[in-house]
């Protein structure tokens, strides 16, 4: 986004995870509970300055075990 500086993330919840330049990657674990089959996340952008934009992004993945 054109003059956005910075972006925060949280991840499964209210509470920041983390505040992060707005341009750029961001490599994040993605820990499973064996004992359930599919284990969910949600995550939750929200660039700095502009408290009405924000992407949620909710991943699942399957246990192998």
């Amino acid at each position: 986004m054109t003059g956005a500086s910075k972006v925060t993330v949280s991840v499964d919840g209210p509470g920041i995870y983390g505040t992060y330049d707005a341009n750029g990657e961001l490599t994040l674990a993605f820990p499973c509970d064996k004992s359930m089959k599919t284990t969910t996340h949600t995550y939750l952008l929200t660039v700095v300055g502009y408290p009405d934009l924000t992407k949620k992004l909710t991943v699942s993945a399957q246990s192998n075990s």
